[in-house]
């Protein structure tokens, strides 16, 4: 499991330009910790909604993909839709805020309900926030 886990750390930091022997490799881990503790809360609150009656959650199938979170310093951002929408590794992504371009971003990391990917391209001093909403990039991904 810790080999797997390097893996993924390693592969995160090389998608990122961050030096997998840096300072960054913790800084990656802990984002993949929180990234694991807020999928484990998404999916233990929709079962819990549905548990009650004996069915499981469905995808979320409506509403606009936006950014949920976003580290600057790691350039990285989490987004609001995972596999269970179709998000892949390699995917790519525009993000807006109104009718301003503010970056790209490309998913390095897709689970059930959430993804991680890397910020690209960023407008000068604008980076993602939450709630930013996403477009995505045709072409790309699998």
């Amino acid at each position: 499991m810790a080999a797997i886990l390097s893996w993924r750390v390693a592969a995160l930091c090389a998608a990122a330009g961050i030096a997998a022997a840096g300072h960054g490799v913790g800084e990656l881990a802990a984002a993949k910790r929180e990234a694991d503790a807020l999928e484990a809360r998404l999916v233990e609150r929709r079962a819990g909604r549905y548990a009650s009656v004996g069915l499981r959650p469905a995808p979320v199938e409506s509403g606009e993909p936006v950014i949920a979170e976003a580290n600057e310093r790691l350039r990285m951002a989490v987004l609001d839709m995972g596999r269970r929408r179709g998000v892949q590794p390699g995917m790519k992504y525009a993000v807006m805020r109104g009718d301003e371009f503010v970056c790209g971003v490309e998913v390095v990391d897709a689970r059930e309900w959430i993804a991680g990917a890397v910020v690209m391209k960023s407008g000068g001093d604008v980076f993602p926030r939450k709630g930013d909403r996403l477009t995505r990039i045709a072409g790309t991904g699998m």
